[in-house]
């Protein structure tokens, strides 16, 4: 026994010579001090001074923050069993109704094109057109041709399951009143020189090639046409249907895909249920991002609200600050970000990795503040709050976590199933098409050059196909 305990103390001795010979003469000391995690209490540093050396922040970044995000602690609630609240608007029982923004006309100019319809191995609608006959124009400047689909399992194209592509902006300004709250899609103007669909610059144009990359037999589905007459259990079946015999990665990007080319985006900042989310069409950000979480946790996923800001410039730019989720698959064992607005979805990549991926350096918002001008993906999310949309635990800054990976891992998941099916037995798509000819190419936004946020623009008769879907 003796001589047993005789090599334990050796061995420790020679523990600590290694480490003093690799790290120097305070490397224990140091590392008593100062863990990888801050814990002021295990530190002996004060709050302050643990934050600023753990998220290596200036002293003037964390003034800007508030006394919660400072805060240095561990949560200790029980998670809670959330709830998935019904939506309590009224909806106007109205078929919805689109118009165009900036179609004046251009004399003498029209197309004649065709389109096909096939449907490929993996369940996705696939469309292509082209044009077959350039009508001759009287002016001599270019125009640029845009393929323009909506696809429904409506003839009338006006149920809630609508795509169309590309997805185009509406026009903020044309509404009178409240400009910036964008409660409805009814009645909305869509602006024909731009989409929400961000990068299109880089590519030469948009493709008149389209795979609708989520499994067509949602269109199967028959929803009310009453709209009040819509409950939680279509957005369930939605679900369901995006993840037949898929993987959790693969089933969150479909449903990815779906709501990034349904839904529109506005600036409505209002507090509302997730059906109302589906329902109104227009929304910003964390109410787009947290609805994709909800239906992936309706297929048995786990999704968590992440929150971000870049201390750096809230005292020029207090609303600089961007929502999305994450999403974990057990198969992975991971986090990774699904961002519909900024169309990020990176596999295995949480918020608090992004410092050290190659998605860091996203440009994001101009911002004059000194720097370069610009707020990348990694400033953006220099901060970080962590949350749950249905209430399971409360809103934590990433101060609260020795790993910030842990929140949203031991919460029950909800239970979705409402013991009814849909009516599936529609068997038809409906598909139609046209062509936009503008003087400037369709872009985002924000890179539309100079001279092209209006115009004049030009557009074909709508052509209409179907397909017929097996049963």
């Amino acid at each position: 026994m003796e001589s047993s305990n005789k090599n334990i103390v050796f061995l420790l001795i020679g523990l600590l010579i290694f480490l003093l010979t690799l790290k120097g003469t305070n490397a224990l000391i140091v590392y008593l001090r100062f863990p990888a995690t801050c814990d002021p209490s295990f530190s002996g540093e004060t709050p302050k001074k643990c934050f600023l050396r753990k998220y290596k922040f200036s002293e003037a970044e964390y003034e800007q923050l508030t006394e919660r995000e400072k805060a240095l602690k561990k949560l200790t609630f029980v998670p809670r069993i959330g709830k998935l609240r019904s939506h309590n608007k009224i909806y106007a029982p109205s078929a919805q109704k689109i118009t165009y923004h900036g179609l004046d006309g251009i004399s003498n100019k029209s197309v004649d094109f065709d389109f096909k319809l096939s449907l490929d191995e993996n369940s996705f609608l696939s469309l292509e057109s082209a044009v077959t006959q350039e009508v001759e124009h009287s002016s001599n400047k270019k125009y640029n041709y845009t393929f323009y689909y909506e696809v429904d399992n409506s003839p009338d194209f006006n149920s809630v399951l609508k795509y169309r592509y590309p997805n185009l902006r509406p026009v903020i300004s044309s509404l009178k009143g409240r400009q910036k709250d964008i409660t409805n899609y009814d009645g909305l103007k869509l602006n024909v020189n731009s989409s929400t669909i961000r990068r299109i610059s880089i590519d030469k144009d948009l493709s008149s090639k389209v795979t609708i990359p989520f499994n067509h037999e949602i269109f199967k589905i028959v929803a009310p046409t009453d709209r009040n007459k819509i409950d939680n259990n279509l957005i369930y079946e939605i679900s369901k249907i995006l993840s037949q015999e898929h993987s959790q990665i693969d089933t969150a990007h479909q449903i990815f895909s779906f709501i990034k080319m349904n839904l529109l985006w506005g600036t409505d900042s209002h507090s509302r249920a997730p059906l109302d989310i589906f329902l109104s069409k227009v929304v910003e950000c964390g109410h787009m991002n947290s609805l994709v979480g909800v239906m992936y946790e309706m297929t048995g996923g786990r999704f968590r609200y992440v929150s971000g800001h870049d201390p750096h410039i809230r005292p020029t730019k207090p609303n600089a600050g961007h929502a999305l989720i994450e999403i974990h698959s057990d198969q992975e064992s991971k986090w990774s970000i699904a961002d519909t607005f900024l169309d990020i979805f990176s596999i295995n990549i949480a918020t608090e990795d992004i410092l050290k991926s190659n998605i860091k350096d996203i440009p994001i918002l101009t911002v004059d503040d000194g720097k370069d001008g610009v707020l990348s993906f990694g400033e953006l999310f220099r901060f970080r709050s962590y949350g749950d949309v249905f209430g399971r635990l409360p809103s934590a800054s990433m101060a609260y976590f020795p790993e910030e990976n842990t929140y949203g891992l031991d919460w029950n998941l909800l239970k979705f199933d409402s013991g009814k099916n849909l009516n599936t037995r529609n068997d038809k798509i409906y598909v139609r098409a046209r062509v936009i000819a503008t003087k400037c190419p369709i872009r985002y936004v924000n890179d539309l050059d100079s001279g092209c946020y209006g115009g004049v623009a030009s557009y074909s008769d709508w052509k209409v196909k179907t397909i017929q879907l097996l049963q």
